[in-house]
């Protein structure tokens, strides 16, 4: 059962890293590119979308944050998609990864 299953998770991993994704904050002051392989790619920051260093500091943690949690869910989903393919009928169990 567990044939392969070293191989199925490194394709996993690479697929991963080839799923963009992205969150945009306060009208694009804030935009980060990142991959479901933990992984940011790219922060972008328009200082004059910006009034002063605190609120840069706020909105670059909220977007962290919610990126964070894209790339989770991602990973669940994707993981979910294996594990069903890897196990026909999984059925209910399916969600344990969700």
């Amino acid at each position: 059962m567990f044939d392969g299953m070293k191989e199925k998770q490194e394709q996993m991993e690479a697929a991963l890293k080839n799923i963009k994704l992205e969150r945009e904050m306060e009208g694009g002051a804030i935009k980060i590119q990142a991959n479901a392989g933990n992984e940011i790619e790219n922060i972008n920051i328009d200082m004059s979308k910006i009034n002063d260093s605190d609120e840069l500091e706020d909105l670059l943690l909220v977007a962290m944050n919610r990126i964070m949690e894209d790339m989770k869910a991602k990973q669940a989903e994707e993981t979910q998609k294996m594990m069903s393919s890897m196990i026909p009928g999984l059925g209910g169990l399916g969600n344990l990864f969700s």
